[in-house]
């Protein structure tokens, strides 16, 4: 039996389900047994995930879990509770997901791959996991589908909404090569730029979610349109962000300095965790609202299959001079001078291994009706890192 497809160049590994399904089949569990289970490279996957939060972040705990599952004690146990109880059901998720694998699985990757280079060679791999504490995972080595859990993979279109999510989300992470989180910033600016990067990652991914499970309407009226909760704790985070920069900046050389630097980080990962963290995030919502706002199938300025990868160049950064199209100019007539430069930037933007695809996201962003709900200080920051870029006024940008 094959344990792996592949999808757009991407291998899909389904060996953890089977070795789990094996498992299921025994009677009793030898040591040998649940060691051959947790070194699958999907469970090896899952572990590294989960290493930092009290779940599966070993195989051991793997192991634990799984023992006090079968007995039935109470308890999430790292997800594998809900797992060993959905064991057919989740057998019979991956049957239909074979069996409706160009729909489930091709569908939503052709579809993030049209927002991509088309020179873009993946590396990693897509796992299909029998269980786990969140619904879906990526890093630079790939991503992962939990097929075990309760509720979420019920249905087909969530199914292809964590495809086509945590894939642009995998993506974005390999070929740019920065790794998610915040780890190595060391100064205000550093952590202003890795902060609106997020915002442009978890942005796209999501729309890239959002347009594969077909429900954009929906989903907008309930998680956009209807609570606005997410521009205020955006705003907040923003704010404290560029407070501990004018701080930092009226420190001199010595203890203080150091101590508010100290400050900026521990302040920058409660932040993280709390606003730039997790699928309906707030930074997931307000790059989601830009993400659509600019998308070149939608708006007047493009036409509805896009456009080829042109190849643009730094020069491109620069060739938003005053006067670019605008939304107070929105249905005037573009020139295809206009339209061609639009159509390069927004390829900047897709084009995940490109380092400053967030600038021209924010100010494509910030040229489109979307400027309005992003809050001012997301604004103040994107001109602090444009700054600090290079990219200033008379520089090319207005």
């Amino acid at each position: 039996m094959t344990t792996e497809k592949i999808v757009d160049k991407i291998p899909v590994d389904t060996k953890s389900m089977y070795e789990y399904f094996n498992l299921l089949e025994r009677e009793q569990w030898k040591e040998e047994d649940l060691d051959q289970f947790v070194s699958t490279p999907g469970m090896r996957f899952l572990i590294r995930q989960e290493k930092d939060i009290d779940g599966n972040n070993s195989g051991e705990a793997v192991k634990r879990f799984l023992r006090m599952a079968r007995k039935g004690e109470p308890g999430e146990l790292g997800g594998w509770a809900t797992s060993y109880h959905e064991r057919v059901r989740t057998r019979k998720r991956l049957t239909q997901l074979l069996q409706r694998w160009e729909y489930l699985v091709e569908k939503p990757s052709k579809l993030v791959f049209s927002y991509l280079p088309e020179d873009t060679e993946p590396k990693g791999r897509c796992y299909l996991l029998p269980g786990g504490l969140r619904e879906s995972y990526a890093d630079c080595t790939g991503f992962g589908i939990n097929l075990g859990c309760e509720n979420s993979m019920k249905e087909d279109k969530e199914v292809q909404f964590h495809m086509a999510r945590q894939e642009y989300r995998y993506m974005a992470c390999e070929t740019s090569g920065h790794n998610f989180g915040i780890d190595e910033c060391t100064t205000p600016e550093d952590y202003l730029r890795e902060f609106l990067r997020i915002i442009m990652r978890e942005g796209m991914a999501m729309y890239m979610g959002v347009k594969a499970k077909g429900d954009k309407s929906e989903f907008l009226e309930r998680h956009v349109m209807a609570d606005e909760s997410w521009k205020e704790s955006l705003a907040k985070a923003f704010h404290v962000l560029m407070e501990c920069r004018t701080r930092i900046r009226e420190k001199k050389k010595g203890e203080n300095l150091e101590i508010e630097l100290k400050r900026l980080k521990e302040v920058a990962k409660c932040l993280e965790e709390e606003v730039f963290t997790g699928e309906y995030s707030p930074a997931a919502m307000v790059g989601l609202s830009i993400a659509r706002a600019i998308d070149p199938g939608r708006i007047d300025t493009f036409d509805e299959k896009g456009c080829e990868y042109c190849g643009a160049d730094s020069q491109v950064l620069n060739s938003l001079a005053p006067g670019e199209p605008s939304s107070e100019r929105e249905g005037e007539q573009y020139t295809e001078e206009e339209i061609a430069r639009r159509r390069s930037l927004w390829h900047v933007v897709v084009d995940t291994s490109r380092d400053l695809g967030f600038v021209v996201f924010f100010q494509l962003g910030k040229m489109s009706s979307v400027q309005a709900l992003v809050p001012p200080v997301v604004w103040e920051a994107f001109s602090v890192v444009r700054r600090e870029e290079g990219l200033v006024s008379g520089a090319g940008f207005p």
